[in-house]
């Protein structure tokens, strides 16, 4: 389902990603060579080693990015994790851009869906869903950023 969703957003953006440069350096990112910005955080800001600095850090390049290219710069999140996981760190992020004097407009969506493994008796390359009686809490945000 996340890499269907995840293909739907590049079809959309139309975007080449096959010629992009590597990043050597977050430093030496010019973000006014393209025509939009997107920043992407799947998983990652779920992440129990994501630290203050981390956030600061990320900040601090999307806070760039809005003012160097003086328009709009989108962040997209996804993530699952059982409805016990440890919470983002993103609401820490919001802030953290909001101190900074960014203005952001967002589109959530949270819902709840049954977890499923693969069963122990699998065979023949085919593979037998076990239902789990935990649910899977799924977020998904649109974040759109101004200066």
């Amino acid at each position: 389902m996340m890499r269907s969703l995840g293909e739907q957003v590049l079809d959309h953006l139309d975007a080449d990603f096959r010629s992009a440069k590597y990043v050597e350096s977050l430093d030496t990112i010019d973000f006014t060579d393209g025509d939009r910005v997107l920043f992407t955080f799947g998983y990652v800001s779920h992440q129990e080693t994501v630290s203050s600095l981390d956030i600061d850090q990320w900040a601090s390049l999307i806070e760039r990015a809005v003012t160097q290219v003086n328009r709009a710069i989108e962040l997209i999140y996804t993530t699952a994790g059982n409805t016990y996981s440890l919470e983002s760190k993103l609401p820490a992020l919001g802030e953290k851009l909001e101190e900074a004097g960014l203005q952001r407009t967002s589109d959530p969506v949270c819902v709840q869906v049954p977890r499923k493994f693969p069963a122990l008796g699998s065979r023949d390359g085919r593979v037998q869903w076990k239902p789990d009686s935990d649910l899977w809490k799924v977020q998904a945000q649109r974040w759109v950023l101004r200066a």
